[in-house]
């Protein structure tokens, strides 16, 4: 027959054509994942089916792995059948689709996993892009936990707009009676309320960092393609493990790389 069960299942081997999807099932899968997970690993774990009266079987949990199974051509899929009645078997599928929408990843720690095993040949590489992991998603993954390093916040309390004082200056009219008229202002000198290094431009953002705050210039950058995206935080990483680039933010750690190796 037919299939790709692990070897430790196998015994729960069940024709596909005895199994029947769940009716009305509210539950919208991602087919083209699971058809990409079996034909790495197989299956690994059976889908769980109730008995019915005709001698056929109604899956509970697992009706887009017996559709992807169907759709690679299996024979046969591993089966747990289980003895429950029709309002627990409903009640059963609710909660098990429900279960797999709860729970959150610890980013930085799934990021890791994912750069471990990317770099496995063993791993084929549509794998991943099946299940939404393409060279984008893990490239934004990383771009998130780099930012995340230092907490950033809206800080304009240290800028102040200047004091500008309309001078007068007398003048005689042609009646021969003094008057006084406004003079354009000399261009004022903005003598800053706070020390200059922790200035920060109204509307930027800035980083707390040891001393105060500091001023933070935005900009974007745009990549062709996924492997220039790569590199940039390959080079990001690099930079902030290499100990002759100090500093408390990404940004200065780079000014330093840029002094040591840009001659002006």
């Amino acid at each position: 027959m037919i299939h790709n069960i692990d070897n430790s299942i196998v015994e729960l081997a069940t024709s596909v054509d005895l199994l029947k999807p769940l009716d009305k099932n509210p539950r919208k899968g991602d087919i083209a994942a699971i058809k990409a997970s079996y034909a790495q690993f197989g299956q690994l774990k059976p889908i769980v089916a109730v008995e019915d009266e005709d001698g056929k079987f109604t899956v509970i949990a697992g009706n887009h792995q017996l559709r992807a199974a169907k759709e690679l051509g299996w024979e046969q899929i591993a089966v747990a059948v289980v003895s429950l009645s029709e309002k627990e078997a409903l009640a059963f599928a609710l909660t098990d689709n429900k279960i797999s929408e709860l729970g959150s990843n610890d980013g930085e720690l799934l990021f890791d996993l994912i750069s471990d095993v990317t770099k496995s040949e063993f791993i084929q590489d549509d794998l991943f892009e099946a299940i939404g992991w393409d060279d984008f998603a893990i490239a934004a993954m990383e771009n998130k936990i780099i930012l995340s390093e230092a907490p950033i916040e809206t800080d304009s309390s240290t800028w102040s707009a200047p004091q500008i004082v309309v001078s007068s200056v007398p003048v005689m009219t042609a009646d021969g009676e003094e008057t006084s008229v406004s003079t354009s202002p000399a261009p004022t000198t903005i003598t800053p309320a706070v020390p200059t290094d922790t200035i920060v431009t109204q509307g930027s953002t800035s980083t707390k960092v040891e001393g105060g705050s500091s001023a933070a210039i935005q900009f974007t950058l745009v990549f062709s393609n996924a492997e220039e995206q790569a590199k940039w935080y390959s080079f990001l990483r690099w930079l902030k493990s290499h100990p002759s680039f100090s500093g408390e933010t990404t940004s200065e750690r780079l000014i330093n790389f840029i002094d040591n190796y840009i001659e002006d």
